[in-house]
């Protein structure tokens, strides 16, 4: 079945070859071994830093991204008024879509 661009995809990526992971995964050493010797040895500097991360990533796990939200001055989140300013937003959303036509008048 050939996939067409916008269809949902229910099953997701397909699973791996077993065979293909199993012959993958005895090139381990090799692929280290190779890693290694680009980063102490390559010509570049982007080389040689993409193979330590590589390594790096591969022994450690890459790193956990962090997001930090914060109100003004690094203070809390205040939700004060938070309902009426999303019915707010919803009714500029609705006026929007029916200037636009794309809303009956009924509706919001």
């Amino acid at each position: 079945m050939t996939f067409v661009k916008g269809q949902p995809n229910p099953k997701g990526r397909p699973s791996p070859n077993g065979l293909v992971v199993a012959l993958a995964r005895q090139q381990t050493e090799s692929a280290i071994r190779t890693l290694t010797e680009i980063m102490l040895q390559g010509e570049k500097d982007s080389d040689r830093l993409a193979a330590a991360k590589a390594i790096l990533d591969r022994a450690w796990g890459t790193a956990p991204a962090t997001i930090e939200l914060s109100g003004p001055q690094g203070g809390p989140i205040e939700y004060k008024n938070a309902r009426e300013e999303f019915e707010g937003f919803i009714t500029r959303i609705a006026e929007r879509k029916r200037s636009q036509r794309l809303l009956p008048e009924s509706v919001g």
